[in-house]
């Protein structure tokens, strides 16, 4: 089984970004719009996954960056985000990396879209519930079993 980290978002990854974030089915769940090109995706990590000290890249063991995850404050509250790039999908691969990530944080928020049942079934598996809504998303918690 191959080793999966978590590291900062470097300009050269927008290949592999663009590889998967222009993929509708792996863009539009997230609620991300699909990348159109490399040049796109460039920007995206210039504007904002460099600028954040709160934004992931997801490294496989070629260190590709195959996903993204963030924890970011939001009105008060911390919330978590990923995607994973749709050839990764029903792996596990995640799991591991976000329940570290979360160990000690206290109470976690994520949104996800009802339809959107793998997202779910990763958050169910990461301890969060749902709580109700935000806008026409589903809001899950998690709160830490100290």
């Amino acid at each position: 089984m191959y080793t999966y980290t978590l590291r900062p978002w470097r300009l050269s990854d927008a290949p592999a970004l663009f590889s998967w974030a222009s993929d509708p089915t792996c863009a539009q769940p997230a609620g991300w719009t699909p990348l159109e090109d490399e040049e796109a995706a460039r920007m995206l990590i210039a504007r904002h996954f460099l600028l954040r000290k709160d934004c992931w890249a997801v490294a496989d063991e070629k260190d590709r960056a195959v996903g993204a995850v963030a924890l970011r404050q939001r009105e008060g509250q911390l919330y978590l985000s990923y995607i994973l790039s749709p050839a990764l999908w029903g792996r596990g691969l995640l799991a591991p990396l976000l329940l570290e990530l979360l160990a000690g944080r206290g109470t976690v928020r994520l949104t996800v879209s009802p339809e959107n049942l793998r997202s779910k079934g990763l958050a169910g598996k990461l301890g969060f519930s749902p709580v109700g809504r935000e806008g026409n998303m589903e809001l899950w918690e998690r709160r830490d079993r100290d």
